[in-house]
C-alpha cells in the first residue's frame, strides 16, 4: 500500500504540500513516498519506485501509455523511469483509455483555465517565438537551433516580465510544458517526438516546425505551427486547402459529436477539394 510520487520540488511545494496529511488522514493505509525529481541522476529514485512496483499486490505490473511504450521497439527517446524499468522485467498495462476517460470531466472553472493557458501559448508563438524567426530569416543572422529552443523557453519562465501577454495570469504558477522545438530545413519534414532536443546546426530560412508548450495549474497549451519562407505557388495552394479543412473541422466540433464525425466532415471536403 504505498504511494509514489516523482515530482520536481518546485511543484511539490506548489501542488502537493498537503498531500501526504490528507492521504494520513483518509484512512485508506497507503505509504506516502515524496520524491523530488533531480535533473541529473534520478537513479535513487528509479530504483524506489521499483522496488515499490515489484512489492505491489499484482507485482510488476505497470499501467503506461502505448505510445511511450512505443520508444523501446522504436530506438528512440526513452522516458527515463521507463527505461529503467525495462530491465526489471515488468508487465505493462495500456491505461490510455482510462485515464482519458478520468481527464475528459471539466468543470467551468477547469475549462475557463485551459481557455486561459492555449490562449497563451497561441500569443507566445504568434507574437515572439514566430517575430523571433522572422527576425532571424530577415536579418540574415546564424542562429542555432538550441539557441533559439533556450532563449524562448527562458521567457515562458520569466513571462512576469511581459504583462501584456500575462494579463491576469500569476506567472509562478507558470512553467514550460516541454523544451520549445524548432525543426528546418530537411529536418522540418519529420514529426516531433517526446524528447525530442533542439538540434546544433542554424536555423535554415525555408520551412519551420515550431511548437510551444506552457503549464498552468498544471493544464496545458500547447500550439505547433509551420512558418513558410518564399513559398511556391503550388505550397500556397496546398496550404490554403489545409485551412479550410482546419475550419471544417472546427465548425464540426460541437459537444456531443462523436469524434469520428468530424474526421468524416473533413474527409468529405477534402474528398471534393483534393490537393493539386
Amino acid at each position: 500500500n504505498d504511494l509514489f510520487l516523482l515530482v520536481s520540488k518546485k511543484r511539490a511545494d506548489r501542488y502537493f504540500g498537503d498531500l501526504e496529511a490528507a492521504i494520513a488522514a483518509s484512512g485508506l493505509g497507503l505509504k506516502f513516498h515524496m520524491l523530488h525529481e533531480k535533473k541529473g541522476d534520478n537513479g535513487d529514485n528509479f530504483a524506489a519506485i521499483t522496488q515499490g512496483v515489484k512489492g505491489s499486490y499484482n507485482g510488476r505490473l505497470l499501467g503506461t501509455f502505448e505510445k511511450e511504450r512505443e520508444f523501446f521497439d522504436t530506438g528512440k527517446v526513452v522516458p527515463p523511469l521507463l527505461l529503467h524499468l525495462q530491465g526489471n522485467t515488468m508487465t505493462y498495462v495500456d491505461i490510455r483509455k482510462a485515464v482519458a476517460a478520468v481527464f475528459a470531466i471539466k468543470d467551468d472553472d477547469e475549462i475557463f483555465t485551459i481557455k486561459k493557458v492555449s490562449q497563451l501559448a497561441a500569443k507566445m508563438l504568434q507574437k515572439v517565438a514566430k517575430e523571433e524567426v522572422l527576425e532571424i530569416a530577415d536579418k540574415a543572422r546564424s542562429v542555432s537551433h538550441k539557441t533559439f529552443g533556450a532563449a524562448i523557453d527562458g521567457i515562458i519562465e520569466n513571462l512576469s516580465s511581459k504583462p501584456e501577454l500575462l494579463g491576469r495570469m500569476n506567472a509562478d504558477d507558470l512553467e514550460s510544458s516541454y523544451p520549445t522545438m524548432l525543426r528546418t530545413g530537411s529536418d522540418a519534414g519529420d514529426a516531433f517526438k517526446l524528447g525530442m532536443e533542439n538540434a546544433d546546426s542554424n536555423i535554415s530560412i525555408d520551412v519551420a516546425l515550431l511548437s510551444i508548450g506552457i503549464n498552468y495549474l498544471n493544464y496545458n497549451g500547447c500550439v505547433t505551427r509551420t512558418i513558410i519562407f518564399h513559398p511556391s505557388r503550388y505550397q500556397v495552394d496546398c496550404y490554403q486547402i489545409l485551412v479550410e479543412a482546419f475550419n471544417v473541422a472546427i465548425e464540426a466540433i460541437t459537444p456531443g459529436e462523436p469524434i469520428k464525425n468530424v474526421y468524416n466532415a473533413v474527409h468529405k471536403f477534402l474528398s471534393k477539394s483534393p490537393i493539386p
